[in-house]
């Protein structure tokens, strides 16, 4: 099996994707990698690497949570149609929404990482302001055309249910998971925290531990 998987090289995504590549090589898949918001880093080139990509096709096309994305979102697409007549994949692996309405051959499978509609609404109680009305729209063409989507736990997917409307197409949740090994018992700890994640994003709460 060849599949064709999107990333961004921005937030934890491509971490999910490298884990996930490893997982799809041991079962004797193919994996051709296209990534968008910034160039890979050294680091994350090695990464992938290791995790056994075929090919990386590289770009710095927006996605749909950046400002005003869309000439670039509509690039991407025509961009990856372009890989898809390539490179034949089997299967369509969007880390995303915004390419999922293209008119692409293979199947595709749409994995819901994060959305700005339901976080906002979250953090802030109310809806988003107008200027995210064409996010809104975007994400739901991608929903809705999609063959299947994942998330990482069944309240994402009522989410989406909820603010972008029910769509046909078959759902699964697929937790996150790392291939990590957990730290040995007999490691001496200390009384510290760890805390990671973005200061200003106040759903991750990390200013609490400043105050």
């Amino acid at each position: 099996m060849k599949v064709l998987m999107t990333a961004d090289t921005i937030g934890g995504v491509l971490t999910y994707a490298c884990e996930l590549i490893t997982g799809l090589r041991e079962r004797d898949a193919e994996v051709v990698l296209a990534t968008f918001g910034r160039r890979p880093s050294v680091a994350q080139r090695r990464r992938l690497r290791a995790a056994g990509v075929t090919r990386v096709y590289e770009s710095e096309l927006a996605l749909e949570w950046m400002d005003e994305p869309w000439a670039e979102l509509a690039q991407a697409q025509r961009w990856l149609l372009e890989l898809e007549r390539r490179e034949r994949p089997d299967v369509i692996h969007l880390n995303g929404y915004g390419h999922a309405a293209a008119p692409w051959r293979a199947p595709v499978v749409v994995v819901a990482h994060s959305c700005v509609w339901s976080w906002w609404q979250a953090v802030h109680g109310t809806e988003p302001p107008l200027g995210w009305a064409r996010y809104r729209a975007w994400v739901r063409a991608g929903l809705h055309a999609a063959a299947a989507v994942v998330a990482p736990s069944r309240t994402m997917l009522a989410e989406l249910d909820r603010h972008y409307g029910r769509y046909a197409t078959p759902r699964s949740v697929i937790h996150n998971a790392s291939s990590v090994p957990p730290a040995s018992a007999t490691v001496v700890k200390r009384p510290v925290a760890l805390a990671a994640g973005r200061f200003w994003d106040p759903a991750k709460n990390i200013a609490l531990l400043a105050r």
